[in-house]
């Protein structure tokens, strides 16, 4: 069994998105984490926000942080959730 351990992430979505999107795909996030043992303790939905650069023709991203704990072997899945979740311009997690 891997050793639980604290993240952040930070992702930012398409600003098309509606407020019931973003809820749903903030609540996949939450049922896979705590389908494999994790806790999701904290989220914020900073708003939309200029993006660095543009991504799939956006110039903004509707940008929502995450705090969460889970076994090391299973952020590379919720990675892959990620980027295989449309709406999710980019992400990034990071340990804590």
């Amino acid at each position: 069994m891997d050793q639980i351990r604290k993240y952040e992430l930070v992702m930012a979505i398409t600003p098309m998105s509606n407020e019931e999107e973003i809820n749903s795909i903030v609540g996949k996030l939450e049922s896979y984490i705590n389908d494999n043992g994790g806790d999701l303790t904290e989220k914020d939905n900073w708003g939309i926000k200029r993006l660095s650069y543009p991504i799939q023709k956006s110039n903004e991203g509707n940008y929502v942080r995450a705090l969460f704990s889970l076994q090391a072997s299973a952020v590379k899945e919720l990675e892959r959730m990620l980027n295989l979740t449309e709406e999710v311009l980019l992400h990034m997690v990071s340990r804590v």
